[in-house]
């Protein structure tokens, strides 16, 4: 199993092509909407003298990864599904909208048809920024932290005492002392749905669910929203005891996917202040300057190979961490990957001959009707699964696919 990383565009800025490539096939990609809000914010800059803005977000379009990378929920669909009783859990599972159950050739099988993030991030790989930016990077980014003055002056209001904060950890602490406190629950549930910029639809059905509950502690109630709740007035109260700037929105941001990865990647130093406090034990913050380090050991590495290897393709060139370079990547597998992947290494590359009875029947799943859901038994294993996805053949110096395989869904 691949180590889970959230990674921002600071990380991914970073990288030159070769670079983003390996970080693509070693690492699972969980690439969260605020990734896209945070690179097609440059689209409202000024232009640099050398570049237009849709080549300066093109060029981190081309690094974004490809191979391995799960496309998480938005954040607030999340927060409402939790409010709401559909919790997600926070050990490291990443949110996605449930498949579509089918029946093929007797055995259960699963097709993944696109949410709306990874329409979006097909867009993204089109280059088709601006649909992007009209359909959902402007609301997402609209929706980050609703007037902020209101939410500090409700804060006040309600007794938390932003200014006398003195460090990020002493935030953090008010911030989670806010949230579980009993004290006045319809403000309190008021304010939640609020600061995350919900609609009022969802606030009402939220404060009818938690009344009806009798008004339980929110991290009790709903543990995901309650801990997205806990990052916004976290930031609030940083912002005013000036341990963060309004700025700093935007990396705020990141944290709320955090509960659904092994690492976070980042070359911020806001991120490098901040993450850990939200990490669980089994979590780790990887400086993204380090990892960028240890990436180009690896391409230099590979590089020195035959040009007819580097044409098998990347899973056959690089199954798993090379022995030739035993840093941080190889640590990071020793800690999140298993014991096992070292043994990949004597196994050799995994086979790559087609199967045409195995693609026929991929190809057919999209077509197949939906099994009802009296007939799925859940504790059946499913034997094949449908996730489309475009791949290019060749990034940098290196193929993704055999040099023979020409560019098509995979």
């Amino acid at each position: 199993m691949l180590p889970k990383a959230v990674f921002d565009k600071s990380f991914l800025q970073g990288l030159n092509p070769n670079e983003s490539l390996f970080f693509d096939k070693f690492f699972l990609s969980v690439l969260c909407p605020i990734f896209h809000v945070e690179t097609l914010a440059d689209l409202a800059k000024a232009e640099r003298e050398a570049r237009t803005r849709e080549q300066e977000v093109g060029l981190i379009a081309d690094k974004t990864p490809e191979l391995n990378v799960a496309i998480c929920a938005n954040h607030q669909m999340i927060s409402v599904n939790s409010f709401l009783g559909d919790e997600m859990p926070m050990d490291g599972r990443i949110p996605k909208a449930m498949g579509r159950e089918v029946r093929v050739h007797g055995k259960r099988g699963v097709v993944y048809e696109p949410s709306p993030e990874e329409q979006a991030y097909s867009r993204w790989q089109q280059r088709r920024f601006l649909e992007v930016e009209r359909g959902f990077a402007k609301a997402w980014r609209d929706n980050l932290y609703p007037d902020a003055s209101s939410i500090r002056a409700a804060l006040e209001i309600m007794g938390v005492k932003s200014s006398e904060c003195k460090n990020l950890g002493q935030a953090k602490a008010m911030a989670e002392a806010f949230v579980a406190s009993p004290d006045a629950p319809q403000d309190r549930i008021n304010l939640a749905p609020f600061a995350l910029g919900l609609s009022d639809h969802a606030e009402d059905l939220i404060y009818a669910r938690w009344k009806e509950a009798g008004f339980p502690p929110l991290p009790t109630f709903a543990p995901y929203g309650a801990y997205v709740f806990t990052v916004a007035v976290f930031f609030h109260i940083a912002v005013v005891a000036k341990l963060l700037t309004d700025e700093h929105r935007m990396d705020m941001a990141y944290l709320y996917y955090l509960p659904f990865c092994d690492l976070f990647v980042s070359s911020d130093k806001a991120h490098r202040r901040c993450a850990e406090l939200f990490m669980r034990a089994n979590q780790e913050f990887v400086w993204g300057q380090d990892l960028k380090a240890n990436l180009k050991q690896i391409v230099e590495y590979y590089l020195t190979l035959p040009e007819n290897a580097r044409e098998q393709g990347i899973y056959a060139l690089a199954p798993v961490p090379p022995a030739q370079v035993e840093r941080l990547v190889a640590a990071l597998y020793d800690r999140y990957a298993g014991s096992s992947w070292r043994e990949q290494r004597d196994v050799g590359p995994p086979d790559q001959t087609n199967h045409p009875q195995l693609l026929e029947a991929i190809r057919e799943l999209g077509n197949l009707p939906t099994e009802s859901a009296d007939n799925v038994d859940p504790t059946e294993e499913v034997e094949m699964m449908r996730i489309d996805r475009f791949i290019r053949r060749k990034r940098g110096d290196f193929y993704q696919v055999r040099k023979d395989m020409p560019n098509a869904p995979i």
